[in-house]
């Protein structure tokens, strides 16, 4: 056990092979601290996993501390030009994923019928652009806002429906890709929606 701060403890003698390290209650998987070191080190080659161990750590602690001592709405660097945090992660971790698997994802996709991923969409778009026009609301010149109703019924629309082998379906909404552009984007979409 190595004492960081007051309220945290990594463990580093695990029963659980499974496990690279545990501070309080957050568990870190070998598997994903070896996929990151696989990822990290073609821009880092020097760095070492036990490194990168200890750096995850540190930021996973910094990142608590300030959340708590500081504020979320002060720390966040989410501005209304860029991308939502959790989308800028949710994309860096997609590209760690492709970096390592590129190969097995590509290979899946040709055992698919036809060998692309067409044959997973059950319903393709339909949606016309006539459809949408009664969705948004222009505020300002530059700055484009939508109701919390607008919102849900983004939800509720969806782009395409896909399916997987052995899985269930699943739905692609009109937020889902609302929701992850920044806001020139969003402006730019809007104007393509909105009539003129």
């Amino acid at each position: 056990m190595i004492t960081l701060n007051s309220q945290a403890v990594v463990t580093h003698t695990l029963q659980d092979n499974t496990l690279h390290a545990k501070v309080n209650d957050w568990h870190i998987p070998s598997k994903s601290v070896t996929l990151f070191h696989q990822y990290t080190s073609f821009r880092n080659p020097e760095l070492t996993e036990s490194q990168l161990l200890k750096n995850i750590i540190e930021n996973r602690l910094l990142a608590h501390y300030a959340k708590e001592n500081i504020g979320l709405s002060v720390i966040s660097d989410e501005t209304k030009v860029g991308f939502k945090q959790e989308h800028a992660t949710q994309a860096q971790l997609i590209n760690v994923i492709k970096s390592q698997y590129q190969t097995d994802i590509s290979h899946s996709i040709t055992q698919l019928q036809g060998g692309n991923l067409k044959s997973v969409i059950t319903t393709p778009l339909t949606l016309s652009k006539l459809k949408l026009n009664d969705l948004f609301t222009m505020t300002k010149a530059m700055e484009y806002t939508l109701s919390h109703q607008q919102k849900n019924k983004l939800k509720d629309i969806p782009l395409l429906i896909f399916q997987f082998p052995k899985t269930s379906e699943k739905a692609i909404t009109l937020w889902d890709i609302y929701e992850r552009t920044n806001m020139q984007e969003k402006m730019a979409l809007l104007r393509e929606i909105l009539p003129h």
